[in-house]
């Protein structure tokens, strides 16, 4: 399996990968795991939900959920939603996650229930949903939530490709709340704290929307379903 790792956007025959999801090693499991995430086979997501199906370990169930953000299709979401509410605060998470990857507008309720869950790397993965799918009738939330984010002690992504919260939250409220003023109070509240809380991707977001007259640009805003942009790059 080195040797199919090593050959970089190469898809492998997942044939001779999936037995090895029963390897006693745990390493070999995750490694078998990983390289399946790149196999867009139905095989594949079968055998990795019925993985997940019974996995308590949230280790291994971050793994596959991080397989199924790449291959996973409308099938593997029944399951997710069922593990947001799950008892290991990790295993809700990588639910969460995985759903505002592979759902649509129809989640919308679970996500709004996760913005309940008292974990906030839970919370960080349902706002994103919110931001993601909603079309403007929840902005009182995403503001309440957004205003409220120093007080948390965030996980920042170490991963910069991907949507952070913060993000999320001000160009869904750019985009819908238009008042202005209001904008720049929460700017203002969320930034004038002392410790460092934010990525280096969201301080340039918060440098170019200053820029921009505390304004983005929905051209190339990421949650923009229409857009062809990205701010994160």
């Amino acid at each position: 399996m080195d040797y199919i790792a090593d050959q970089g956007n190469f898809v492998p025959d997942h044939r001779g990968i999936l037995p090895f999801l029963e390897d006693r090693r745990w390493q070999i499991r995750f490694f078998a795991i990983d390289l399946l995430g790149k196999c867009k086979e139905p095989a594949v997501e079968d055998a990795l939900i019925k993985i997940l199906e019974a996995c308590n370990d949230h280790h291994e169930f971050l793994s596959i959920c991080g397989a199924l953000q790449k291959i996973g299709t409308a099938q593997s979401i029944p399951l997710l939603i069922e593990k947001t509410k799950h008892k290991d605060q990790w295993i809700r998470i990588g639910a969460y996650e995985a759903l505002h990857v592979l759902g649509n507008q129809e989640l919308l309720p679970i996500f709004i229930e996760g913005l309940k869950d008292r974990f906030y790397c839970s919370k960080h993965h349902a706002v994103i949903g919110v931001c993601k799918f909603d079309d403007g009738n929840y902005t009182d939330l995403v503001y309440k939530f957004v205003s409220k984010l120093t007080s948390y002690s965030r996980i920042l992504e170490a991963d910069e490709t991907k949507p952070t919260d913060l993000i999320a939250g001000l160009s869904y409220l750019d985009r819908y709340i238009g008042d202005k003023g209001k904008m720049v109070k929460l700017l203002e509240r969320i930034t004038r704290v002392e410790r460092d809380v934010f990525s280096e991707t969201e301080k340039k977001f918060i440098e170019k929307y200053i820029e921009n007259g505390h304004r983005v640009d929905q051209n190339k805003n990421p949650f923009n379903r229409n857009s062809q942009g990205t701010l994160l790059r």
